[in-house]
């Protein structure tokens, strides 16, 4: 069975799955819940990282070679498979559920066109074409051809391309951004979205804040301009500079395929309701989840009532067909929560009954989400109340986290590794405070102080991409996520070597 959305008037959020089947997002939980399953299927989610003849997405490694590549609707090839696209993949699991073969693989981004406002460092925000994107500190910035770009690097009037996917306000969070060129010189826009202010008398309709025309000579894909109305989700192209809006040379008509009943499902996306009239547990990009005592929460989540609407999440599963509706039953639900805070260092108390762990002054909690793992010393299954927090301790630890809504710092992923200790070369990363008022100077980052007045030899850089002590500065504002690696004087100060200023 197959659900055909080809004309229906689906809500704002199923944008992104119609563009390219699923949400973007970076990294990935651990493959197909629980293991052990295999099967065909599909997956979809941004690419984390490309090896010869493979691609990781959602934590799965998918061999290749073989695969037919589409593009934008054009074949493509496996030189096209880079980091951060969003693909949808058609193939097969195996039964360890962490590697598969891919038969076909398809991306499409979601709009390519001119920059239209200029950067928001403190939002983490710009406009293509009137759509709004967002960026995070894992959106892959890159120059077409190759090489990396930081985004206060945009310009208004760049033309870039950008992978992601479209939220409830119908604004784009980005995972790849992709400058194809610094200026528009005739080259083929795009714009994904759903059908708003029809005229049919002046011939126009918008997407976002941008205008589009059509005209006698524009053509279409998959209907005709009868089928035309607002809510229908289409695909504009056009190759007019679009300072006053897009003349479209092209109208696409987008159809949805979730598959059929048994296939296995790797989904990536945002939560569009709770508990809606179709009655299932919540939708993800208008697709229905249900899950069952057996479903596992991951990520934060410790059950159904942690699922809030537009939470970022990926869904493994099983479609079903439940009284001719395809539904997506759950084996595993993860929350996708963007990590900003990253400390590595010796630990200095831990607290099992209130739940804490503490490194560099910066206090954690942990709960039964978090996931505790020993690299070094062979512990399985390994967690709090094995570190050894004895003062002075040697256990070294890996901490990844995130702040949430009321400044709590939840650990949601804790590494012992003992054989990395290097008391010189501590990490920290998170949001910066106390900019100084006449840069370079010192600032802090989670209460730490970032000891810059006065120290040479520090490198600087933004995004892996090396400046100097202004390039980095003039782009530093409180709440942006920078990444010191120096020593520790035990006592709330850092000493850096290195300053990465994060997106």
């Amino acid at each position: 069975m197959r659900t055909n959305g080809r004309f229906r008037n689906w809500s704002l959020l199923i944008v992104a799955l119609l563009v390219v089947f699923g949400l973007a997002a970076c990294g990935g939980s651990g493959g197909i819940a629980g293991g052990g399953i295999g099967g065909t299927g599909k997956a979809v989610g941004a690419i984390a990282s490309v090896d010869s003849g493979s691609i990781n997405v959602n934590g799965v490694d998918f061999l290749t070679a073989g695969a037919a590549v589409t593009i934008d609707d054009s074949p493509g090839s496996e030189s096209d498979l880079v980091q951060g696209i969003v693909v949808k993949i058609d193939g097969s699991f195996d039964d360890n559920g962490t590697t598969g073969t891919a038969v076909t693989i398809s991306s499409n981004d979601v709009v390519e066109g001119p920059v239209t406002s200029a950067v928001n460092t403190t939002e983490r925000s710009f406009e293509v074409m009137g759509q709004v994107v967002f960026y995070t500190a894992t959106t892959v910035f890159e120059i077409s051809g190759g090489g990396n770009l930081a985004p206060t690097d945009l310009d208004v009037g760049n033309v870039v391309e950008v992978n992601g996917l479209v939220d409830s306000a119908g604004q784009i969070k980005a995972t790849r951004v992709e400058r194809k060129a610094l200026v528009f010189g005739g080259e083929l826009l795009e714009v994904n979205g759903l059908v708003a202010n029809l005229d049919t008398t002046a011939k126009t309709f918008t997407i976002g804040a941008l205008d589009i025309s059509y005209a006698a000579t524009t053509t279409f894909d998959n209907g005709t301009v009868n089928d035309l109305a607002d809510d229908v989700l289409v695909e504009v192209k056009g190759d007019d500079n679009p300072s006053d809006g897009l003349e479209a040379d092209k109208i696409e008509f987008k159809a949805v395929d979730f598959g059929n009943a048994d296939d296995l499902l790797q989904f990536e996306g945002v939560v569009t309701s709770i508990g809606s009239s179709t009655g299932y547990d919540f939708e993800v990009n208008g697709l229905p989840v249900q899950t069952h005592g057996s479903t596992q929460w991951r990520g934060g989540y410790t059950g159904l009532g942690d699922v809030s609407l537009d939470d970022r999440v990926e869904v493994d599963g099983t479609m079903a067909d439940q009284g001719g509706a395809l539904v997506l039953v759950a084996r595993e639900v993860e929350l996708e929560i963007e990590e900003d805070v990253k400390v590595e260092g010796f630990v200095e108390s831990v607290d099992t009954t209130g739940q804490t762990l503490t490194i560099l002054g910066i206090t954690f909690a942990y709960d039964g989400a978090t996931e505790f793992d020993d690299k070094s010393g062979g512990v399985d299954p390994f967690s709090a109340s094995d570190i050894d927090a004895t003062a002075p301790s040697t256990d070294w630890l890996q901490v990844r986290g995130y702040i949430d809504s009321e400044g709590v710092i939840h650990a949601t992923e804790v590494d012992r590794d003992n054989d990395d200790a290097d008391p010189s070369r501590i990490i920290l990363q998170g949001p910066v405070s106390d900019v100084p008022a006449s840069p370079p100077g010192d600032f802090t980052i989670l209460g730490v102080t970032i000891a810059v007045d006065g120290v040479a030899g520090i490198q600087y850089r933004i995004e892996d991409v090396g400046t100097d002590a202004n390039g980095f500065f003039n782009n530093l504002t409180n709440g942006r996520v920078v990444k010191a690696r120096g020593e520790y004087d035990g006592a709330g100060t850092i000493t850096p070597e290195e300053l990465d200023l994060q997106n």
